[in-house]
């Protein structure tokens, strides 16, 4: 498990537009936000969740992501660029 994440702990600073939030949306934006270093713009114009009906759920390109990384046949970490590309096989398989 060398370079494998073991813990990750968020800190929010509420504000008035955090806490029109229901907890249920905000742990769950938080916990998909901390799964995976996405980059600083990933969510900017698009949240990584969705409403069905009145329900929040994880949308499911970014479960996708999400499973893909977590392939316990992927090494944890990697900076080797194919890296990318045996995710996507991974996503692609999924769709």
């Amino acid at each position: 498990d060398a370079g494998a994440i073991k813990a990750c702990f968020v800190f929010l600073r509420m504000d008035d537009s955090l806490s029109a939030l229901p907890a249920d949306t905000l742990a769950l934006s938080q916990a998909t936000q901390s799964m995976l270093l996405w980059s600083d713009t990933a969510f900017r114009t698009q949240s990584p969740l969705a409403l069905v009906g009145e329900t929040t759920v994880l949308r499911p390109e970014i479960g996708q992501v999400i499973a893909a990384a977590y392939d316990p046949i992927l090494p944890v970490s990697s900076h080797d660029p194919t890296h990318a590309l045996r995710m996507s096989a991974r996503i692609g398989v999924m769709q």
